[in-house]
């Protein structure tokens, strides 16, 4: 919501004035809100140890979940510039955001729910409740697969 703040704020006939480009100054935008992302996974390093030195997890299953996160945290801030520069107010470029998120997370399941409900196959379904069941319960370590 960077630029539909500033547009609120009044403040962003002045960074037009400035003698940097329009691209200059959204990837000047993502890369600060990438920067705050990073504090944020930093933060969260010591906790995700534990679980490497309680021998819940390897240093490899860390790094995979580090990786993906970081690559989420560019998708979804690329997608909140967008609607902040896209929305006039910063509540709507929150809210579509937001909506955006919640899409391509369902959309990202909808081809393994079509791909189950296709084969018809009871290991299938059965393979997927039993996952399910280990996801809402928290069990990362299940025998599903």
């Amino acid at each position: 919501t960077s630029v539909s703040d500033e547009r609120q704020r009044q403040s962003l006939d002045l960074l037009t004035t400035t003698p940097l480009s329009a691209t200059e100054l959204l990837v000047g935008k993502l890369i600060s809100s990438l920067a705050f992302l990073g504090v944020l996974l930093a933060l969260s390093l010591p906790a995700s140890a534990l679980c490497v030195i309680l021998g819940g997890a390897t240093v490899t299953d860390l790094l995979r979940v580090y990786a993906l996160l970081a690559v989420d945290a560019v998708v979804l801030a690329s997608v909140g510039l967008y609607f902040s520069c896209a929305c006039k107010q910063s509540l709507h470029a929150v809210i579509w955001t937001y909506l955006a998120a919640i899409a391509g997370a369902v959309g990202g399941f909808m081809p393994v729910i079509r791909q189950i409900s296709k084969t018809g196959s009871r290991s299938a379904r059965s393979r997927f409740r039993c996952w399910w069941r280990c996801f809402r319960r928290r069990l990362w370590r299940c025998a599903c697969f």
